[in-house]
């Protein structure tokens, strides 16, 4: 499946492969966004989360220096999410 994300109000859906790259209308605001293939999506959230989690750990250890609590941003990746507990129901595509 394809992911759908409207930069302007949020919106986010899966679809069918076949539309990825393409621009559509969203359902909600009728931006016109482009679908983006799922593994590239979250690819870049990752980098993004990343890139934050560094700027994040820079700021407190200038705020703070003899912190030493997080050594990398690597440490603080996803410490405080439950990845099991999701809204989106598991679908079990081996059936």
């Amino acid at each position: 499946m394809a992911i759908f994300r409207c930069n302007k109000c949020g919106h986010i859906r899966e679809v069918e492969n076949n539309y990825t790259g393409k621009s559509v209308k969203c359902p909600k605001c009728d931006q016109v966004t482009k679908i983006h293939d799922t593994i590239a999506f979250l690819n870049t959230l990752i980098q993004k989360h990343l890139s934050q989690n560094k700027e994040l750990l820079r700021l407190r250890q200038e705020l703070n220096p003899e912190n030493t609590k997080f050594e990398t941003a690597e440490a603080v990746l996803f410490e405080e999410i439950d990845i099991y507990i999701t809204p989106v129901p598991y679908r079990n595509h081996l059936n």
